[in-house]
């Protein structure tokens, strides 16, 4: 899905990555009413969305079981 329609999900709680991250434990979501980046090392940075997450196509959302 294109980056917009994945930062709706975003937004109703869900967290999001790209494909081509390749690694689940690297996604996005909103925390404490900030856009963060979870990333492997287990830490949460700001996220400053780029060039290429706003025109990525590959955004997908993560669904736990």
């Amino acid at each position: 899905m294109e980056f917009f329609e994945a930062l709706r999900h975003v937004a109703d709680g869900e967290r999001i990555t790209k494909l081509e991250w390749n690694d689940r434990a690297y996604w996005g979501q909103m925390l404490d009413d900030k856009l963060v980046l979870h990333k492997p090392d287990g830490v949460y940075y700001p996220w400053i969305v780029s060039d290429g997450d706003l025109r990525g196509d590959d955004w997908d959302v993560l669904v736990y079981a």
